[in-house]
Protein backbone atom coordinates (compact mmCIF):
# COMPACT_ATOMS: atom_id res chain seq x y z
CA UNK A 1 0.00 0.00 0.00
CA UNK A 2 1.46 3.26 -0.71
CA UNK A 3 2.73 5.69 1.79
CA UNK A 4 1.30 9.04 0.58
CA UNK A 5 0.22 11.56 2.24
CA UNK A 6 -3.77 12.40 2.28
CA UNK A 7 -3.55 15.25 0.37
CA UNK A 8 -2.08 13.38 -2.67
CA UNK A 9 -4.22 10.57 -2.12
CA UNK A 10 -7.11 13.22 -2.56
CA UNK A 11 -5.84 14.69 -5.42
CA UNK A 12 -5.32 11.24 -7.29
CA UNK A 13 -8.67 10.38 -6.70
CA UNK A 14 -10.04 14.24 -8.27
CA UNK A 15 -7.36 13.24 -11.10
CA UNK A 16 -8.84 9.84 -12.15
CA UNK A 17 -12.67 11.07 -12.14
CA UNK A 18 -11.22 14.48 -14.33
CA UNK A 19 -9.72 12.37 -17.13
CA UNK A 20 -13.42 11.24 -17.62
CA UNK A 21 -15.33 14.12 -16.98
CA UNK A 22 -12.95 17.16 -18.46
CA UNK A 23 -14.21 18.78 -21.44
CA UNK A 24 -12.24 22.21 -22.86
CA UNK A 25 -13.02 25.37 -21.38
CA UNK A 26 -15.29 23.18 -18.06
CA UNK A 27 -14.70 25.03 -14.47
CA UNK A 28 -14.55 23.24 -11.15
CA UNK A 29 -13.78 24.06 -7.78
CA UNK A 30 -13.18 23.20 -4.55
CA UNK A 31 -14.92 25.80 -1.67
CA UNK A 32 -13.97 25.79 1.78
CA UNK A 33 -13.85 27.89 4.92
CA UNK A 34 -10.88 25.63 6.21
CA UNK A 35 -7.83 27.91 5.01
CA UNK A 36 -5.35 25.10 6.33
CA UNK A 37 -6.94 21.84 4.10
CA UNK A 38 -7.46 24.51 1.15
CA UNK A 39 -3.52 25.31 1.41
CA UNK A 40 -3.00 21.30 1.68
CA UNK A 41 -5.10 20.63 -1.82
CA UNK A 42 -3.75 23.27 -3.83
CA UNK A 43 0.09 21.90 -3.37
CA UNK A 44 -0.93 18.61 -3.83
CA UNK A 45 -2.85 19.16 -7.33
CA UNK A 46 0.39 21.88 -7.55
CA UNK A 47 2.68 18.67 -7.34
CA UNK A 48 1.16 16.95 -10.38
CA UNK A 49 1.77 19.85 -12.47
CA UNK A 50 3.34 19.54 -15.73
CA UNK A 51 4.42 23.32 -16.88
CA UNK A 52 2.41 26.46 -17.25
CA UNK A 53 0.71 28.51 -19.69
CA UNK A 54 1.05 32.34 -20.35
CA UNK A 55 -2.08 34.72 -19.72
CA UNK A 56 -1.66 37.88 -20.71
CA UNK A 57 -4.16 40.29 -19.02
CA UNK A 58 -4.44 43.86 -21.16
CA UNK A 59 -5.73 47.18 -19.84
CA UNK A 60 -5.36 50.90 -20.71
CA UNK A 61 -2.43 51.41 -18.35
CA UNK A 62 -0.15 48.11 -18.77
CA UNK A 63 0.13 44.27 -20.41
CA UNK A 64 0.70 41.69 -17.85
CA UNK A 65 1.78 38.49 -18.75
CA UNK A 66 1.29 35.66 -15.47
CA UNK A 67 2.61 31.88 -15.93
CA UNK A 68 0.08 29.53 -14.87
CA UNK A 69 0.26 25.62 -13.80
CA UNK A 70 -1.28 23.38 -15.12
CA UNK A 71 -1.82 19.16 -15.11
CA UNK A 72 -2.08 17.24 -17.97
CA UNK A 73 -4.74 15.11 -17.95
CA UNK A 74 -5.16 13.12 -21.42
CA UNK A 75 -5.56 15.80 -23.79
CA UNK A 76 -6.64 18.68 -21.71
CA UNK A 77 -4.58 21.12 -19.63
CA UNK A 78 -6.20 21.59 -16.02
CA UNK A 79 -5.20 25.09 -14.87
CA UNK A 80 -5.22 25.18 -11.05
CA UNK A 81 -5.33 28.35 -9.23
CA UNK A 82 -6.62 29.61 -5.69
CA UNK A 83 -7.52 32.79 -3.43
CA UNK A 84 -6.20 31.52 -0.50
CA UNK A 85 -3.19 33.05 1.67
CA UNK A 86 -0.07 31.41 -0.66
CA UNK A 87 2.59 32.94 -2.81
CA UNK A 88 0.72 32.15 -6.11
CA UNK A 89 -2.68 33.36 -4.20
CA UNK A 90 -4.80 35.26 -6.72
CA UNK A 91 -7.73 37.84 -6.28
CA UNK A 92 -11.40 36.72 -7.19
CA UNK A 93 -11.71 39.39 -9.87
CA UNK A 94 -8.85 38.06 -11.46
CA UNK A 95 -9.95 34.09 -11.40
CA UNK A 96 -13.15 35.44 -12.58
CA UNK A 97 -10.73 37.15 -15.66
CA UNK A 98 -9.25 33.63 -16.65
CA UNK A 99 -12.80 31.92 -15.92
CA UNK A 100 -14.02 33.92 -19.08
CA UNK A 101 -11.17 33.55 -21.57
CA UNK A 102 -10.76 29.50 -21.10
CA UNK A 103 -11.93 29.64 -24.69
CA UNK A 104 -9.49 31.96 -25.67
CA UNK A 105 -6.23 30.06 -25.21
CA UNK A 106 -5.20 27.92 -27.96
CA UNK A 107 -4.77 24.50 -25.98
CA UNK A 108 -7.96 22.49 -24.22
CA UNK A 109 -7.62 24.04 -21.09
CA UNK A 110 -10.13 23.77 -18.08
CA UNK A 111 -9.93 25.61 -14.74
CA UNK A 112 -9.65 24.05 -11.33
CA UNK A 113 -10.34 26.72 -8.36
CA UNK A 114 -9.25 26.15 -4.99
CA UNK A 115 -11.89 28.67 -3.07
CA UNK A 116 -11.96 30.14 0.11
CA UNK A 117 -13.80 33.11 -0.40
CA UNK A 118 -17.40 32.74 -1.27
CA UNK A 119 -17.75 34.89 -4.11
CA UNK A 120 -21.00 34.19 -5.89
CA UNK A 121 -19.79 35.17 -9.29
CA UNK A 122 -17.08 32.47 -9.25
CA UNK A 123 -19.56 29.70 -7.41
CA UNK A 124 -22.41 29.91 -9.96
CA UNK A 125 -20.13 29.79 -12.79
CA UNK A 126 -17.86 26.09 -11.46
CA UNK A 127 -18.77 22.88 -10.52
CA UNK A 128 -18.36 21.59 -6.88
CA UNK A 129 -15.86 18.52 -7.23
CA UNK A 130 -17.32 17.60 -3.19
CA UNK A 131 -20.94 17.52 -3.95
CA UNK A 132 -22.97 14.36 -3.66
CA UNK A 133 -21.34 11.01 -6.08
CA UNK A 134 -18.39 13.27 -6.74
CA UNK A 135 -14.54 12.65 -6.40
CA UNK A 136 -14.22 14.39 -3.02
CA UNK A 137 -17.41 13.63 -1.66
CA UNK A 138 -17.15 12.37 2.03
CA UNK A 139 -19.51 9.59 1.47
CA UNK A 140 -17.12 8.54 -2.03
CA UNK A 141 -13.80 9.10 0.04
CA UNK A 142 -15.13 6.74 3.13
CA UNK A 143 -16.22 4.08 -0.18
CA UNK A 144 -12.71 4.56 -1.37
CA UNK A 145 -10.86 4.39 2.35
CA UNK A 146 -13.13 0.52 2.76
CA UNK A 147 -11.39 -0.37 -0.14
CA UNK A 148 -8.19 0.23 1.66
CA UNK A 149 -9.46 -1.23 4.70
CA UNK A 150 -10.38 -4.43 2.83
CA UNK A 151 -7.08 -5.15 1.66
CA UNK A 152 -5.71 -4.58 4.79
CA UNK A 153 -3.91 -8.41 6.71
CA UNK A 154 -5.08 -7.29 10.28
CA UNK A 155 -7.39 -4.82 12.44
CA UNK A 156 -9.89 -4.89 9.55
CA UNK A 157 -12.89 -4.96 11.92
CA UNK A 158 -11.45 -2.12 14.02
CA UNK A 159 -10.43 0.55 11.27
CA UNK A 160 -14.34 -0.03 9.87
CA UNK A 161 -15.56 0.96 13.20
CA UNK A 162 -13.67 3.68 13.59
CA UNK A 163 -14.56 4.73 9.96
CA UNK A 164 -18.38 4.30 10.81
CA UNK A 165 -17.78 6.64 14.02
CA UNK A 166 -15.39 9.56 11.99
CA UNK A 167 -18.44 9.42 9.21
CA UNK A 168 -21.20 10.09 12.27
CA UNK A 169 -18.92 12.81 12.94
CA UNK A 170 -18.50 14.27 9.43
CA UNK A 171 -21.87 14.71 8.77
CA UNK A 172 -22.89 15.85 12.04
CA UNK A 173 -20.51 18.33 11.75
CA UNK A 174 -20.80 19.05 8.14
CA UNK A 175 -16.92 18.59 7.91
CA UNK A 176 -15.55 18.12 4.26
CA UNK A 177 -13.25 14.77 3.14
CA UNK A 178 -10.46 15.76 5.20
CA UNK A 179 -12.26 14.72 8.15
CA UNK A 180 -11.06 11.33 7.42
CA UNK A 181 -6.92 12.48 7.22
CA UNK A 182 -6.42 10.95 10.61
CA UNK A 183 -8.32 7.69 10.02
CA UNK A 184 -6.53 7.16 6.25
CA UNK A 185 -2.82 7.97 7.79
CA UNK A 186 -3.81 4.86 10.11
CA UNK A 187 -4.84 2.42 7.58
CA UNK A 188 -1.82 3.44 5.27
CA UNK A 189 0.84 2.73 8.32
CA UNK A 190 -1.07 -0.06 9.92
CA UNK A 191 -0.78 2.08 13.21
CA UNK A 192 -2.94 3.55 15.82
CA UNK A 193 -2.08 6.93 17.89
CA UNK A 194 -4.84 6.46 20.19
CA UNK A 195 -5.04 10.55 21.60
CA UNK A 196 -5.78 11.48 17.93
CA UNK A 197 -9.10 9.60 18.45
CA UNK A 198 -9.71 10.97 21.36
CA UNK A 199 -9.40 7.53 23.16
CA UNK A 200 -6.76 6.10 26.18
CA UNK A 201 -4.65 3.51 25.02
CA UNK A 202 -6.05 0.55 24.50
CA UNK A 203 -4.76 -2.86 22.10
CA UNK A 204 -7.32 -4.65 23.56
CA UNK A 205 -9.41 -3.43 20.69
CA UNK A 206 -6.73 -5.31 18.18
CA UNK A 207 -7.99 -8.59 18.70
CA UNK A 208 -11.68 -8.20 19.78
CA UNK A 209 -14.69 -9.07 17.63
CA UNK A 210 -17.39 -6.22 16.01
CA UNK A 211 -19.66 -6.09 19.31
CA UNK A 212 -16.57 -6.38 21.56
CA UNK A 213 -15.17 -3.40 19.90
CA UNK A 214 -18.21 -1.10 19.78
CA UNK A 215 -18.48 -1.53 23.28
CA UNK A 216 -14.87 -0.50 24.08
CA UNK A 217 -15.01 2.25 21.76
CA UNK A 218 -17.88 3.70 23.29
CA UNK A 219 -16.62 3.17 26.99
CA UNK A 220 -12.87 4.39 26.16
CA UNK A 221 -14.37 7.51 24.61
CA UNK A 222 -16.90 8.51 26.92
CA UNK A 223 -14.16 8.53 29.76
CA UNK A 224 -11.61 10.06 27.66
CA UNK A 225 -14.20 12.90 27.24
CA UNK A 226 -15.10 12.87 30.55
CA UNK A 227 -11.54 13.40 31.94
CA UNK A 228 -10.56 15.55 29.31
CA UNK A 229 -13.54 18.00 30.66
CA UNK A 230 -12.91 17.91 34.04
CA UNK A 231 -9.38 18.74 33.38
CA UNK A 232 -10.22 21.71 31.48
CA UNK A 233 -13.48 23.05 33.12
CA UNK A 234 -12.81 21.57 37.06
CA UNK A 235 -8.83 21.47 37.29
CA UNK A 236 -9.23 22.32 41.36
CA UNK A 237 -11.97 19.95 41.67
CA UNK A 238 -10.37 16.09 40.06
CA UNK A 239 -11.47 14.25 43.16
CA UNK A 240 -14.77 15.24 43.54
CA UNK A 241 -15.70 15.45 39.82
CA UNK A 242 -14.09 12.20 39.17
CA UNK A 243 -15.35 10.47 42.47
CA UNK A 244 -15.09 7.06 39.83
CA UNK A 245 -11.58 7.22 40.78
CA UNK A 246 -9.58 7.11 44.36
CA UNK A 247 -7.53 9.92 44.64
CA UNK A 248 -4.46 8.06 44.90
CA UNK A 249 -5.18 7.05 40.85
CA UNK A 250 -6.40 10.38 39.74
CA UNK A 251 -2.94 12.18 41.03
CA UNK A 252 -1.21 9.48 39.99
CA UNK A 253 -2.32 9.22 36.03
CA UNK A 254 -4.58 12.20 35.89
CA UNK A 255 -2.90 15.14 37.32
CA UNK A 256 -0.10 15.02 34.77
CA UNK A 257 0.64 16.19 31.22
CA UNK A 258 0.73 12.83 30.01
CA UNK A 259 -2.63 11.69 31.14
CA UNK A 260 -4.24 10.47 28.15
CA UNK A 261 -1.60 8.03 27.43
CA UNK A 262 -3.05 6.21 30.28
CA UNK A 263 -3.70 2.62 29.75
CA UNK A 264 -7.63 2.03 28.92
CA UNK A 265 -7.19 -1.42 30.72
CA UNK A 266 -6.15 0.19 34.05
CA UNK A 267 -8.98 2.70 34.11
CA UNK A 268 -11.49 0.28 33.80
CA UNK A 269 -9.34 -2.01 36.43
CA UNK A 270 -9.54 0.88 38.67
CA UNK A 271 -13.21 1.63 38.22
CA UNK A 272 -14.32 -2.34 39.34
CA UNK A 273 -12.09 -1.71 42.45
CA UNK A 274 -13.32 1.73 43.44
CA UNK A 275 -16.87 0.36 43.32
CA UNK A 276 -16.15 -2.72 45.71
CA UNK A 277 -14.08 -0.42 48.09
CA UNK A 278 -15.36 2.67 48.13
CA UNK A 279 -13.05 4.41 51.03
CA UNK A 280 -9.27 4.16 51.60
CA UNK A 281 -7.04 4.35 54.48
CA UNK A 282 -5.32 7.92 54.72
CA UNK A 283 -2.00 6.09 54.73
CA UNK A 284 -0.33 10.07 56.06
CA UNK A 285 -2.29 9.42 59.24
CA UNK A 286 -1.16 6.16 60.29
CA UNK A 287 2.36 6.24 63.01
CA UNK A 288 2.34 2.41 62.02
CA UNK A 289 3.80 1.09 58.65
CA UNK A 290 0.61 0.80 57.37
CA UNK A 291 1.12 -2.43 55.31
CA UNK A 292 1.98 -4.55 58.21
CA UNK A 293 -1.30 -3.26 59.70
CA UNK A 294 -3.54 -4.17 56.64
CA UNK A 295 -4.92 -7.26 55.14
CA UNK A 296 -7.19 -8.52 52.70
CA UNK A 297 -9.13 -11.40 52.93
CA UNK A 298 -8.30 -12.39 49.88
CA UNK A 299 -6.33 -11.29 46.88
CA UNK A 300 -9.61 -11.52 44.75
CA UNK A 301 -12.16 -8.78 44.05
CA UNK A 302 -14.55 -10.24 46.90
CA UNK A 303 -11.63 -10.64 49.39
CA UNK A 304 -10.80 -7.13 49.18
CA UNK A 305 -14.37 -6.10 50.10
CA UNK A 306 -12.93 -6.57 53.76
CA UNK A 307 -10.09 -5.10 54.85
CA UNK A 308 -8.81 -6.08 58.32
CA UNK A 309 -6.61 -3.72 60.57
CA UNK A 310 -4.68 -5.63 62.56
CA UNK A 311 -3.73 -4.08 66.43
CA UNK A 312 -1.35 -6.08 69.18
CA UNK A 313 -1.48 -4.27 72.64
CA UNK A 314 -1.49 -5.58 76.01
CA UNK A 315 -3.85 -2.59 77.03
CA UNK A 316 -7.14 -3.28 78.28
CA UNK A 317 -8.82 0.46 77.33
CA UNK A 318 -7.67 2.02 74.35
CA UNK A 319 -8.70 4.16 71.74
CA UNK A 320 -7.90 4.22 67.84
CA UNK A 321 -8.39 6.72 65.45
CA UNK A 322 -8.28 5.87 61.79
CA UNK A 323 -9.10 8.58 59.18
CA UNK A 324 -10.34 7.38 55.50
CA UNK A 325 -10.88 9.02 52.26
CA UNK A 326 -14.05 8.28 49.83
CA UNK A 327 -17.09 8.52 50.51
CA UNK A 328 -19.49 8.28 53.40
CA UNK A 329 -18.99 5.55 55.57
CA UNK A 330 -21.50 4.31 57.80
CA UNK A 331 -21.24 2.68 61.54
CA UNK A 332 -21.96 -1.01 60.54
CA UNK A 333 -19.09 -1.10 58.21
CA UNK A 334 -17.08 -1.77 60.95
CA UNK A 335 -16.54 -4.47 63.72
CA UNK A 336 -14.26 -5.77 66.24
CA UNK A 337 -13.17 -9.94 65.66
CA UNK A 338 -11.06 -12.01 67.56
CA UNK A 339 -11.33 -10.05 71.17
CA UNK A 340 -14.31 -11.00 73.02
CA UNK A 341 -13.89 -9.06 75.69
CA UNK A 342 -14.06 -6.06 73.18
CA UNK A 343 -16.79 -6.94 71.03
CA UNK A 344 -18.76 -6.62 73.65
CA UNK A 345 -17.87 -3.48 75.11
CA UNK A 346 -16.56 -1.18 72.21
CA UNK A 347 -17.84 1.77 70.46
CA UNK A 348 -17.91 3.25 67.41
CA UNK A 349 -17.95 7.35 66.61
CA UNK A 350 -17.54 8.86 62.63
CA UNK A 351 -16.21 12.13 62.46
CA UNK A 352 -16.43 14.33 59.08
CA UNK A 353 -13.39 16.21 58.61
CA UNK A 354 -13.68 19.29 56.05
Amino acid sequence: MSNQPFNIFLVEKLIHWLAKDMRRGKKYRFHSDNEQNLQALYYALRSFSNDTVNFIVSSMEDTKTYELPYIQIESFKLLVVTDTNVDERMDPSFIANLRDALLDFEDDVALMVVLSLGVDTILSTTEEVSLPSLPLNPHVIKSDLEQLINIQKDKKELYSALLKRQSKVIQEEQQSAFGYETIYESIIANSLDFKQYNLFYDPGLFNANDKEIEKRLNGNDDLFRKVQNTLRDFPNELNEKLSDFSPAFIKKYFDSEDWENTPYSKIVEEIDEHKVQNIVFDENSMIYSFDELRRSDSNTAAGKRKQNIIIETDESDITLNFTFIGKPIKKEQFSVTHNKTIEKNYKTEIFDIM
